[in-house]
């Protein structure tokens, strides 16, 4: 096992000298590894060059402030009129708008779905001490079943 994975990892490493960055030259030479040239700096060209590519990229985002003064951010014109419009630089990550509910529409969910729920009335007490001695029963059951199963086990 420690074989194969030492062989995948050479085969990973010697991989590097052969695939090619995006201006044609490998990721990996052999000037690479003589004193004073760093990763570091492999590194940092590799960031000027998805830099360079990202420079003139703006994004639009809208701002706005709801009635209950939450504030909302979107990628969207649409989704509110009014809205401060707020220009951002370089590439940005985005996620899809959640379509969102109506406040009141939404209340009126949560309200039909919990009156179709069954009121909860507190049990009798008797119930409740009934409920609680077998629970306390069958906590006393799995003890006796685990310390016959360690006895089994140091006997064997």
């Amino acid at each position: 096992m420690y074989k194969i994975m030492l062989v995948l990892l050479l085969v990973a490493f010697a991989g590097l000298f052969f695939i090619k960055r995006p201006s044609g030259e490998p990721y990996l030479t052999l000037e690479d590894f003589k004193p004073g040239v760093t990763i570091l700096a492999t590194v940092s060209e590799l960031l000027d060059e998805t830099k360079a590519g990202s420079e003139s990229q703006t994004t639009q985002v809208y701002k706005w402030q709801d009635e209950s003064g939450i504030w909302h951010f979107s990628n969207r014109a649409e989704d509110a009129s009014g809205a401060e419009v707020i220009e951002l630089d370089g590439i940005i990550n985005t996620l899809a708008p959640l379509e969102v509910l109506e406040r009141n529409s939404a209340v009126a969910t949560r309200q039909a779905q919990t009156a179709s729920l069954p009121s909860l009335t507190p049990a009798p007490l008797a119930q409740v001490l009934d409920t609680t001695n077998q629970a306390k029963q069958l906590q006393q059951t799995i003890d006796n079943r685990k310390s016959e199963l360690d006895t089994a086990i140091k006997t064997n």
